[in-house]
């Protein structure tokens, strides 16, 4: 798919420019937490989405701290598609049944405070179910932007933005000629987590 690759390429060179440019600027921050926790301290964060039933997908996540400044996410969540009210599975016009899904991102944390604070970084979720005989597979490409800060003992607040483009592709012995097995959208999105510091 051309035009996934070169979202994908687009993303990756904005996220790149955006990282040096930050980067440079930061050099002279202090490195200081917004908790003056010890060193094994929010190290690891297991999150539940609760945005995610709103569009067909109730997922957990685990972050976990790398360095001062950079964090990687995983996710792995459970598709009902039929139960979705803000999302459309149906980019073939079948009936869907439900799948699975998984995610991974990372995050650069402007203040040198991972992963406390504000941040920027990249996501990729891949949706994987079927419809009659057909697998499909919706792919999620975003440029994220948000905050996470602690609320609570331990009890985390995430919230951000994501902005990119999502493709769908339909494989299977139940796929006419006619039918058109590629699907593509622009993605614009809110999304909610509630965590824990392990």
């Amino acid at each position: 798919m051309k035009l996934k690759s070169t979202v994908i390429i687009l993303l990756l060179s904005f996220f790149f420019f955006v990282t040096k440019e930050v980067r440079a600027q930061l050099d002279s921050v202090n490195n200081a937490y917004y908790f003056d926790d010890d060193e094994g301290y929010l190290k690891n964060i297991l999150k539940l989405n609760l945005t995610g039933p709103l569009v067909g997908d109730i997922s957990v996540h685990f972050e976990r701290k790398i360095t001062d400044f950079f964090t990687v996410e995983i996710g792995t969540g459970l598709v009902i598609p039929n139960g979705a009210l803000l999302r459309n599975y149906k980019p073939f016009e079948k009936e869907v049944e439900n799948g699975y899904s998984l995610s991974l991102a990372t995050r650069f944390y402007l203040r040198n405070d991972a992963p406390e604070g504000l941040f920027y970084g990249l996501m990729a979720i891949e949706r994987n179910y079927t419809s009659q005989e057909m697998d499909i597979k919706w792919s999620q490409f975003e440029f994220i932007v948000g905050g996470q800060f602690e609320i609570r003992n331990r009890l985390i607040l995430d919230c951000f933005f994501g902005m990119g483009a999502e493709f769908a592709q339909a494989t299977g012995t139940d796929i006419s000629d006619d039918l058109d097995t590629e699907a593509s959208n622009p993605v614009l999105r809110f999304a909610v987590n509630l965590g824990y510091i392990l």
